[in-house]
């Protein structure tokens, strides 16, 4: 019965570390898609940028 009791433990605290590793990735896969869009928007804009100055000239 201890025995089962230690590895439910050790079970659990694996498990938890798995779970925190788990979420960290999803927030890292969160932030960078959203740093994606925003470089994509900058990306955008400056093009935009530069061919109207082309046109003014």
């Amino acid at each position: 019965m201890k025995e089962q009791n230690e590895q439910i433990a050790r079970l659990s605290q694996q498990f938890e570390k798995a779970y925190n590793q788990v979420q960290e990735i999803a927030v890292k896969s969160i932030e960078g898609s959203s740093n994606a869009k925003a470089f994509a928007s900058l990306q955008q804009l400056v093009t935009e940028q530069a061919r109207k100055q082309g046109q003014e000239k």
